[in-house]
């Protein structure tokens, strides 16, 4: 479930895909997504009130989720000059990195 949205009037929005069905099996693929409101939501935090959570399903454009990638085997890599590291996470793109979407 993404964080929840709030518009200061003591509503807070969530919404989820669904990774699963119903037998508890990975869902490839989907197009609907779940959106919650909670109201009351000050409640939540000073214990005083009653919370409510009403869920819907929307349609949605079709989407998938990523499949796991295979495991290379201890998590090293191996550079040009032969020396193994620990894997890092990759390099933000700068812009010069990016495609010239002027053309």
């Amino acid at each position: 479930m993404d964080p929840a949205i709030g518009t200061g009037t003591g509503t807070a929005y969530f919404v989820n895909s669904v990774p699963f069905l119903a037998n508890g099996n990975n869902n490839p693929v989907g197009n609907t997504l779940g959106l919650w409101t909670l109201t009351d939501s000050a409640a939540v935090t000073t214990g005083h009130g009653t919370v409510s959570l009403t869920g819907t399903v929307l349609p949605s454009e079709p989407y998938a989720f990523p499949v796991p990638a295979t495991s290379t085997g201890n998590g090293s890599t191996t550079t040009v000059g032969g020396s193994s590291s620990p894997r890092r996470p990759p390099s933000t793109p700068t812009t010069a990195d990016s495609p010239d979407r002027s053309k």
